[in-house]
């Protein structure tokens, strides 16, 4: 169990790693050291995590916005409301598992999906903000 438990905090600090590296001011939420170790919950500033979550659904990766005991729910969580985290910076909160069966490999795919996904999400609102927000015709 024990061994179980510091596999999986390896690949979620790896995944951690990974994702700071890549996008400066990724916020970590919760305690950098007393914290579940299979779980990651991270905030991208200003980006909706519904749209972050259906699209590394469509890559299968899943994912989920807020923490597990509001998952399915639109509203922030009470949970990172109650770490105090900024309304700006939770509605971009996504919740990432690894578990004993995920590899290194796998791990560094879906930070790097995520990477993506979120910069992509990025580039669609300055797009968006450059012509004065979304236009359905």
């Amino acid at each position: 169990m024990q061994s179980r438990m510091k596999d999986s905090k390896s690949l979620r600090d790896l995944l951690q790693s990974h994702l700071a590296a890549d996008w400066p001011g990724l916020q970590v939420n919760g305690h950098p050291e007393r914290r579940l170790p299979h779980v990651l919950s991270v905030s991208f500033r200003g980006l909706p995590a519904e749209e972050i979550v259906q699209a590394l659904d469509r890559e299968g990766v899943a994912v989920s916005s807020g923490s597990a005991c509001t998952s399915g729910r639109r509203e922030i969580s009470h949970v990172i409301s109650a770490l105090g985290v900024p309304p700006e910076v939770a509605q971009g909160t996504v919740r990432l598992s690894v578990g004993w069966g995920n590899t290194v490999e796998e791990v560094k795919a879906a930070a790097d999906l995520l990477f993506s996904v979120a910069g992509k999400l990025k580039a669609l609102q300055e797009l968006e903000a450059s012509v004065g927000g979304r236009k359905c015709y």
